[in-house]
């Protein structure tokens, strides 16, 4: 099905040329395949090419089958097992004509790249890349490190004088201002991820674990802290993040809580914090002031790692 799809788009004298050596069966060592009962809808393989990267190979989901979520599904599998084989970098070529894949596979965190190996100087060929070890996936969301492109997509969350007030800076008042403090806390840190939203390929907001030097000296003990779109609100979004960095931070880092604050006045944040388990602490009055100069009481939450390999 996939070959007579290739040859409808791009011509069967092209595909048997320039594709068909490309994609040989015997290479591809792993496969995952799609099926509704007893029929096949789907598929997608995997080609190792060094110790740390796969290449993402015949991906096809049926006609009747495309634009239900299938594609996506496909791709998170692809993903978790090539985590789970040790790869850190999908590499994966689609065709120039085949501008929907290419857009989708963009919608799911892969980036253009220079055409690599097999494919430099095909002018037919697209090229992507994704580092899967630093993405997490949710069922609405992608989590993934932020980057200098991201900019205006942060700026117009961040300057809505309704989100940044009740986590405690100042509003953006230019991109400018974005871009400076992306490179103070974001760009390249560790642990600090944007949440893109699947459905749009938006960052609508940031989330991630860091140190809480003020409150704890534990060198095993990190803080969780995020921001999100006022647009986003009320809809899950911010509890569906948290849960997977948590979940990310107890199974990846080598600690043994996590700890959370909010604003006393920031019932929105305290919700979050209590649909992810964590565990009322107390209250430090008078404990923060904020950009504006007022004096805030805090609200202090923890929770502690569960998992049979912490020091718990």
């Amino acid at each position: 099905m996939l070959d007579q799809y290739l040859i409808s788009v791009i011509g069967e004298e092209k595909q048997q040329k320039e594709y068909n050596k490309h994609n040989v069966l015997a290479d591809i060592e792993n496969v995952i395949l799609l099926v509704d009962g007893e029929k096949s809808i789907g598929c997608a393989g995997l080609k190792r090419i060094d110790t740390t990267t796969a290449e993402v190979k015949r991906v096809f989901i049926a006609d009747e089958f495309r634009h239900h979520g299938y594609g996506r599904k496909m791709i998170s599998e692809i993903e978790h097992l090539a985590k789970n084989k040790g790869y850190k970098i999908l590499l994966l070529e689609t065709g120039v004509p085949m501008k929907s894949a290419w857009e989708f596979y963009a919608s799911c965190g892969f980036s253009l790249i220079e055409n690599y190996g097999p494919y430099a100087g095909m002018d037919s060929s697209v090229c992507m890349k994704k580092n899967i070890e630093n993405y997490l996936e949710t069922e609405r969301l992608i989590l993934r490190p932020i980057k200098d492109s991201d900019a205006r997509d942060i700026f117009e969350y961040c300057k809505n004088p309704n989100v940044g007030p009740t986590a405690g800076w100042e509003p953006h008042k230019n991109i400018e201002d974005t871009r400076r403090i992306m490179k103070e806390i974001f760009i390249g840190k560790e642990n600090i991820f944007g949440i893109v939203l699947k459905s749009s390929g938006k960052i609508i907001g940031s989330i991630g674990l860091h140190t809480d030097p003020h409150r704890r000296h534990n060198p095993r003990a990190l803080m969780l802290g995020y921001a999100m779109s006022e647009c986003c609100w009320g809809k899950g979004l911010m509890t569906e993040a948290a849960r997977a960095i948590i979940e990310y931070g107890f199974r990846e880092l080598p600690i043994d809580l996590i700890s959370c604050t909010c604003y006393s006045f920031n019932s929105r944040s305290r919700r979050v914090i209590q649909k992810c388990g964590f565990e009322y602490e107390g209250c430090l009055r008078q404990a923060a002031k904020r950009y504006d100069g007022k004096i805030l009481d805090v609200e202090c939450y923890s929770l502690l790692n569960k998992n049979e390999n912490s020091g718990n």
